[in-house]
């Protein structure tokens, strides 16, 4: 596993096919006021990319706009209220469809199993104690 630093906006190429987890760092928690200044992604195969944009970036990243754009990825987040807002208002797009791990913890048995199906991840019940899905650990660092 290794963590690659970018300035500005993610090569060409460097995730794999697939879903990709992404969280976003602000300077604040008002995103009209508080600058996007980084956006974490990972396509679950061990590498994690951190994207820093400046303070005085025009946000054009090309590259991380058509991944974060593509709708036939699925984007993972864990607050994806917050991260899709920082995301629309700064690269101008909707990283959509978006699966929010923090929604998902509140859903009713019933809807979270339907959730965990469309993700491929096995109901817990069905799994030893303490483990996780295949897909979704490897998106999880210790």
């Amino acid at each position: 596993m290794a963590v690659f630093f970018h300035e500005e906006d993610i090569p060409a190429g460097v995730l794999g096919d697939g879903a990709v987890a992404v969280d976003t760092e602000t300077m604040g928690l008002q995103t009209h006021r508080d600058r996007l200044c980084l956006l974490q992604i990972s396509d679950g195969q061990g590498d994690e990319h951190l994207v820093r944009f400046g303070p005085d970036s025009d946000y054009g990243a090309p590259n991380l706009r058509a991944i974060l754009s593509d709708q036939n990825r699925l984007k993972l987040y864990h607050f994806a209220r917050f991260d899709l807002a920082a995301i629309e208002c700064y690269l101008g797009v909707m990283a959509a469809p978006a699966f929010c791990t923090k929604i998902a913890s509140r859903m009713p048995a019933r809807t979270a199993a339907k959730a965990r199906t469309a993700i491929g991840a096995t109901p817990n019940s069905a799994r030893p104690s303490g483990t996780m899905p295949h897909r979704m650990s490897a998106f999880c660092t210790d």
